[in-house]
């Protein structure tokens, strides 16, 4: 493992465990922390990390986190998944590793969303200690007024939407049906053959007499994760929505 790379927690105002990652000097001039974006982990960053490291050396310390509730920190209640709390936790990481010199903050998507919300909390630290913000592919606010957000307010994502709040309710209730309608297993150690047979004749009376109506298809909601960084990948049409930074 490469000795200037460190691996540590930070405890959040609530409590939430947040994993964080270093690269680089702890006594560095400057240090740049990166955000990563929703349903991604600081690994998204991470071919960016060996990039810079060559360019950079260890004389500029990286840092890299996970939001709660992904990747390797820990979860926490669902009310406190927003914006103002993802930059309370970007503050709880700033205190706890970098607490003294100058910090640049690159965030991506959510991260962009959570370095604003940082920087509006802590109007103090921008000029002073925060000397430039990096914010790539990232809004402040009309996500679903302009380009692909404007499908946001398409109405059948409303529906996809509420398909998805319903979903394990639904969920519960086929579970329910299929125990109801799935015959009892005689094979099993210790089943008693005759509870199992007379099992097997209310089930084959059950389907023989009220045939489901429908059928259900389990499915699932799922959030890929890159690993390696290809949420980063230039696209033909790919440019960042702002890029400030100190001047040189």
């Amino acid at each position: 493992m490469n000795e200037r790379r460190r691996f540590s927690t930070v405890a959040t105002d609530d409590g939430t465990t947040l994993a964080v990652h270093e690269s680089g000097r702890l006594d560095a001039g400057l240090t740049v922390v990166f955000v990563h974006g929703h349903c991604l982990r600081m690994e998204s960053w991470f071919d960016v990390r060996d990039e810079l490291e060559q360019s950079w050396g260890a004389d500029v310390r990286m840092v890299f986190y996970d939001h709660r509730g992904h990747g390797a920190s820990g979860s926490a209640d669902a009310e406190s998944y927003t914006i103002d709390t993802l930059g309370r936790d970007l503050g709880a990481v700033v205190r706890a590793v970098v607490p003294t010199g100058r910090y640049v903050i690159v965030g991506h998507s959510m991260g962009g969303m959570t370095t604003m919300s940082y920087a509006r909390q802590h109007l103090g630290e921008v000029g002073e200690r925060l000397v430039g913000v990096g914010l790539v592919a990232t809004a402040s606010s009309g996500l679903a007024e302009e380009g692909l957000g404007v499908c946001l307010a398409h109405p059948l994502l409303a529906m996809f939407q509420s398909a998805v709040r319903r979903a394990p309710s639904i969920m519960a209730i086929t579970k329910r049906m299929s125990r109801g309608c799935a015959p009892p297993s005689s094979g099993l150690p210790g089943a008693d053959p005759a509870a199992s047979d007379r099992g097997s004749s209310r089930w084959r009376q059950r389907c023989s007499t009220t045939p489901p109506s429908s059928q259900w298809q389990d499915s699932s909601v799922h959030c890929t994760t890159s690993t390696r960084g290809k949420a980063l990948l230039p696209w033909p049409s790919y440019r960042p929505s702002c890029c400030v930074g100190p001047r040189t």
